[in-house]
């Protein structure tokens, strides 16, 4: 399938990207006085259709049903579903990994289910929980296999699933990236990719963890491999990180740099959100293809991360500075 298939995406996506939340929607809602008020700033934005009937301490359930609503909006557009399978088939992963700890621990964490994946719930729910057999999307048959072949000489605890089920992940998500053949996406599940074992290599050099107890996280396929990681690990941290720093691009490097002056994992997070962000507006400047619906998806779920780090800050009574000081940077 050639880029010029999706032509008619294209034009949906530049209407669309007109109606993201702009920075004065942001900052109304971080200057309200209370969650109420915040919560009001919604029907003057796009999110209008999803609180009518929504309380303002419920905004978790507008949020999920904008995302959703994008979904749809990405589905209609597209040729195929392989975009569709490409962005949200992490949330199929979600609900994997919660059904799993479901089993687990005998509870009932339903609640906590992702109304936005490929594959129905109620039906992989039935597969992990009761035992049945039904055809799965392919890349989650692949998952149990793989998960059920890591864990079958180990203790299960929460950490062992997270772990198991985030490789399987991303091996099906960087096979589905290389299908399109585009370099622009296949370097953002790349970049993804760093940003998650940057996470874990930070989290084992703070804990003092020996590499053998967390060397196994590391996901392949990012700019450095795990071989790198170990032989970074027992330094300091900020000599690991600045040695880790140096394989990264600058703006990377920049992000990794900023966390040792302050520490901050809260901060480290808004960086490598804005670092991709930065990213993904090279798409502004292509004239079609599938990098268009990509880099909605992830501009549109940028918004909802703002939107959600404000509304709970609101929630808790943290102050607007605070909260200004997290806020994502806005395609």
């Amino acid at each position: 399938m050639s880029g010029s298939d999706y032509l008619y995406a294209a034009g949906v996506v530049r209407h669309l990207e007109n109606k993201l939340l702009n920075p004065t929607d942001i900052e109304r809602m971080v200057d309200a006085p209370d969650l109420e008020a915040a919560f009001k700033v919604f029907h003057d934005t796009d999110y209008f259709d999803n609180v009518l009937d929504v309380a303002p301490r419920d905004f978790l359930k507008a949020l999920d049903a904008d995302l959703l609503q994008a979904k749809q909006k990405i589905q209609e557009m597209v040729p195929n579903e392989d975009v569709v399978t490409l962005l949200f088939m992490r949330f199929d992963f979600h609900n994997l990994k919660l059904l799993y700890k479901a089993k687990m621990s005998g509870q009932d964490l339903d609640q906590y289910a992702s109304p936005l994946s490929q594959e129905e719930y109620t039906k992989l729910k039935s597969v992990i929980i009761d035992d049945e057999k039904a055809d799965l999307k392919d890349y989650l048959a692949t998952a149990l296999e793989e998960f059920n072949l890591e864990v079958a000489k180990q203790e299960l605890t929460p950490s062992l699933i997270d772990r198991v089920v985030d490789q399987s992940y991303f091996r099906a998500y960087q096979s589905a990236a290389k299908a399109f053949k585009s370099s622009f996406i296949y370097e953002l599940v790349k970049r993804q990719i760093d940003v998650a074992n940057i996470k874990i290599f930070i989290r084992a050099v703070n804990l003092g963890l020996e590499p053998d107890r967390w060397s196994t996280d590391i996901i392949s396929g990012g700019t450095v491999e795990k071989e790198a990681y170990k032989l970074l690990a027992g330094k300091p941290l900020d000599d690991a990180l600045a040695g880790l720093a140096s394989n990264f691009s600058r703006h990377f490097q920049n992000a990794i740099l900023e966390f040792l002056k302050h520490k901050s994992l809260d901060s480290l997070e808004r960086d490598f959100e804005n670092v991709e962000l930065e990213y993904i507006r090279q798409a502004k400047y292509m004239g079609y293809g599938p990098e268009l619906p990509v880099a909605y998806f992830f501009a549109k779920w940028n918004a909802i991360k703002n939107v959600r780090l404000i509304m709970t800050g609101k929630q808790n009574d943290i102050k607007s500075a605070e909260i200004k000081g997290l806020i994502r940077d806005i395609y």
